[in-house]
């Protein structure tokens, strides 16, 4: 199975908010739990910040692809004016200075299951994210055709509305650290 589920052209920086709404909708939609919601939603707005700073994002996408694995959701990030060489330096720079400047696409590669840099056939670079379905988690074609129309109807979340879900998702993280550190400490 390969299907696309969702395509999104760039015309602004306010793009990033509705990625990364859109990464948290479909991974969730897909089955993901809320952990893998919140990775796969925050890897995709860090590789698109960081795109953006290094020249731009034409499109995202959007898919689920069948591979030896299992099912994989993949998120293609396209720029025109990043050459894929550059990205892939950026993943090895050991400077101090660089690796702030690329702690966007490190930390996106630290997420997800599979990190990519190709070139384009359009040209530039393309980013590729990949998050595999957890295995009690069975997606047919006709679910993700589902699921693509389910999202295309969607209306975007303002941005004081993506900061209060982003909020939400830190204090139950956060909450679930304590948890842990406690239990460590008996």
């Amino acid at each position: 199975m390969s299907n696309d589920i969702l395509r999104i052209k760039f015309m602004s920086d306010r793009d990033v908010v509705l990625a990364r709404q859109r990464a948290g909708e479909i991974a969730g939609l897909m089955g993901f739990d809320s952990h893998d919601q919140t990775r796969l939603s925050t890897a995709v707005s860090e590789a698109v910040r960081d795109c953006l700073h290094r020249g731009g994002v034409d499109e995202i996408s959007f898919a689920a692809r069948d591979k030896d694995r299992g099912t994989i959701l993949e998120i293609r990030i396209r720029s025109s004016r990043m050459a894929s060489k550059d990205v892939s330096a950026l993943l090895t720079k050991t400077d101090e200075v660089e690796n702030r400047l690329s702690s966007g696409m490190t930390a996106a590669k630290r997420l997800m299951d599979e990190f990519r840099v190709e070139s384009d056939v359009r040209g530039g670079a393309a980013i590729a994210l990949g998050k595999y379905l957890p295995p009690s988690v069975r997606v047919s074609s006709s679910d993700v055709e589902r699921i693509a129309d389910q999202i295309a109807r969607r209306e975007p979340r303002d941005a004081m509305e993506e900061v209060r879900q982003q909020n939400q998702e830190l204090v139950i993280v956060l909450e679930e650290v304590r948890k842990n550190r406690r239990s460590l400490s008996n």
